[in-house]
């Protein structure tokens, strides 16, 4: 199974492997990380997404069991913050939001273990979506050991 980039398409994973196993009912947990401004302002934030995404649970406390981590307003700056934070939720989907394009710095933070990496604003029916989509750990690439017969010699 293929890990998203920032420039794949959540419609290039199976559908079976995108989507969490949580009931219908059960809201998504995301914990948001503390913006660079400060923490006043990470709160009235979260005050603003329960409004604007309701079936979403927008937290502060990294304690929580996240199924969604949002990085927000950090760009670049979160590949060095990433492997914590991927080590504190393995199994989150991570997506980082930055003012600058994100072209300049996207595949730095998908290097550092984040999913997605997108520039702000984002459309919040958006990232409602790309938060519920499930975390595809990187897989390891195993080279192919077995000789190809065709090029072998036949004496």
């Amino acid at each position: 199974m293929k890990r998203l980039t920032s420039f794949q398409t959540p419609s290039s994973v199976p559908r079976e492997s995108r989507h969490s196993s949580r009931k219908k009912d059960e809201r998504l947990t995301c914990l948001l990380t503390p913006l660079p401004k400060g923490k006043q302002l990470s709160l009235a934030l979260v005050h603003y997404l329960a409004q604007e995404i309701p079936d979403v649970r927008f937290t502060l406390d990294p304690r929580e069991n996240a199924n969604a981590v949002w990085v927000c307003g950090y760009g670049g700056s979160a590949a060095s913050y990433l492997g914590r934070l991927r080590e504190l939720h393995p199994d989150a989907t991570i997506v980082v939001t930055g003012r600058a394009p994100a072209a300049s710095w996207a595949s730095s933070v998908i290097e550092a273990g984040a999913d997605f990496a997108y520039s702000w604003p984002v459309d919040y029916r958006l990232l409602g979506r790309i938060l519920r989509q499930r975390h595809v750990p990187p897989q390891p690439v195993v080279p192919d050991l077995a000789p190809d017969l065709e090029r072998i010699p036949h004496w």
